[in-house]
């Protein structure tokens, strides 16, 4: 996906008209479906034990902290084409 959208800025570079074409990279995030998948078996789900540990660590972050943090990195004066920015260096 990465690829994708740093291909689709050099392409909207060049338009009269550009969209600003970035990569929003929100972390985990402390979802259901992240529920859902700590409780799968470690025969079903290898890695499970990686995400039981980012709860208990409290590293998974809730929704509406990295909704607000994506609205912030939108409400920047200038965003650059095809740049990948992190919700956790806005505030999350």
């Amino acid at each position: 996906m990465e690829n994708f959208i740093r291909s689709l800025a050099l392409e909207q570079q060049t338009q009269p008209q550009p969209f600003i074409p970035i990569n929003i990279d929100p972390g985990v995030i402390d979802t259901e479906m992240q529920a859902l998948i700590r409780g799968t078996s470690p025969s079903d789900f290898p890695d499970v034990e990686i995400f039981i540990q980012l709860k208990d660590q409290a590293l998974m972050v809730p929704p509406d902290k990295v909704a607000a943090a994506i609205i912030r990195i939108l409400e920047q004066p200038s965003l650059s084409f095809g740049e990948r920015y992190k919700t956790s260096e806005y505030g999350h």
